[in-house]
């Protein structure tokens, strides 16, 4: 009797906290790496964001001192050091050859878009709507590599 009853139990019970144990530890396993994942998507978005509005308001500065000479020598070492953790983060949580060539493409004409801005200090702004389209679409690049991060994010 014992052999019938009791033996089988103990075996199914064994194999219930085998099964159990190790469908726990693999359900713990996959939500760390779901949630390591997941910050690692949100630190990358937010390093996109932060690019975006400090490009777009640097550009909004450029904009309103057009017509003014104005050294830029203090605000874009300012904006640069403002860019220098968000793009570190875009380039080191970069996963995919789409997102590292994203991030590529943000640092690329983020010194482009500084650059031009330099020049501006250097130059009358004589012939405005070459140089303003020039910007523009240097910022309008950054940006729209920061929203292909966000959505491939």
């Amino acid at each position: 009797m014992w052999r019938q009853v009791a033996l089988p139990v103990i075996l199914l019970g064994v194999s219930w906290f085998a099964v159990s144990g190790s469908t726990n530890y693999y359900l713990m396993w996959l939500d760390a790496s779901y949630q390591r994942s997941f910050n690692e998507n949100i630190a990358s978005m937010h390093a996109a964001s932060l690019v975006q509005r400090e490009i777009w308001r640097l550009h909004a500065e450029a904009i309103a001192h057009w017509q003014h000479p104005v050294d830029w020598t203090d605000r874009l070492a300012a904006f640069d050091s403002l860019m220098q953790a968000p793009l570190r983060i875009l380039q080191q949580r970069a996963d995919s050859q789409e997102e590292v060539a994203a991030a590529k493409t943000i640092a690329r004409q983020t010194a482009k878009y500084q650059d031009a801005v330099q020049a501006l200090s250097a130059q009358a702004a004589a012939d405005g709507s070459a140089q303003q389209e020039q910007l523009f679409e240097l910022a309008a690049s950054v940006s729209k590599a920061a929203d292909q991060i966000r959505q491939i994010n």
